[in-house]
């Protein structure tokens, strides 16, 4: 006869049901705490994005400071050039040609409001260009642009130079609108070299 079967031990038990799959209720304990991992690893994230956003807000709010605003209407680097030629901190040669320029545009400013009043296109097309080469030596941009625009429209030409306008009157009042606009951006740049130098 076959030996009967030995009846199962505390310990045979126990080994057994070390090798069970694990329970339902420790499947979801594993799986929660999974969950909450990548709950965490999201909340990082979240934050970590939060934070880029702040950095980019900030260099928003930071767009109106003088370094970022400057180049809305000068080239740096032309303007730096001048400043290289001064010989001491008080930067004493390049404010004086600055301060020269101020008035030298005032002036050309006057002139060109006579000019249209006589509408003389001859000398509103010099006045554009007399302004345009001085706005060009402190690297103001728009300033010069403009200016270059009236030069063209004084000389019968459309704004780009490359083609001509056989309508005196219409040049003029290119010129007037030009003229509005030129002085808006000439503003601009005396406030900002003003304060350079004042900061300075």
């Amino acid at each position: 006869m076959p030996a009967p079967p030995r009846p199962a031990t505390a310990s045979s038990t126990a080994a057994s049901a070390s090798k069970d799959p694990p329970s339902s209720s420790h499947s979801i304990a594993s799986t929660h705490g999974h969950f909450d991992h990548d709950k965490d690893t999201d909340h990082d994230k979240v934050k970590d994005k939060e934070k880029d956003i702040v950095k980019v807000k900030d260099k928003d709010t930071d767009t109106d400071t003088d370094t970022d605003h400057e180049h809305d209407f000068m080239d740096r680097s032309i303007f730096d050039q001048l400043l290289e030629m001064d010989d001491d901190g008080e930067r004493e040669f390049s404010k004086g040609i600055v301060w020269h320029y101020f008035d030298q545009a005032e002036d050309t400013f006057h002139k060109i409001q006579a000019a249209l009043e006589k509408a003389d296109l001859n000398t509103l097309g010099s006045l554009g260009h007399f302004l345009k080469g001085s706005s060009a030596a402190l690297g103001l941009t728009k300033v010069k642009a403009s200016c270059e625009r009236i030069q063209n429209f004084g000389a019968g030409k459309d704004e780009t130079g490359a083609h001509s306008v056989n309508d005196p009157d219409l040049c003029l009042r290119r010129i007037k609108d030009t003229l509005e606009q030129v002085r808006l951006e000439y503003r601009q740049a005396e406030i900002w070299l003003k304060k350079f130098y004042k900061d300075e």
